[in-house]
């Protein structure tokens, strides 16, 4: 994928969905850990707080995802 860029003709969806599919192709695990945690960020608040809360669940569950890739095989906490 040399450059995504957003279709201002599809919708919003269409594009959220080429791009996973996309991602899909370069890195299967890091596609898996985007779509189990997109839950926490859609819908996206408009106004301050509750958009920041939001992005900080994201941001946590994200960071909690990669740690757990990052361990050795058959290691536990």
């Amino acid at each position: 994928m040399d450059e995504f860029k957003f279709d201002i003709n599809m919708s919003v969806q269409e594009n959220i969905d080429l791009f996973i599919a996309l991602m899909g192709l370069l890195d299967e695990e890091m596609t898996k850990l985007l779509v189990g945690n997109m839950d926490k960020v859609t819908p996206f608040p408009d106004q301050g707080p509750q958009r920041t809360a939001v992005r900080v669940a994201f941001n946590k569950a994200i960071m909690e995802g990669l740690e757990n890739l990052n361990k050795p095989k058959g290691s536990e906490g």
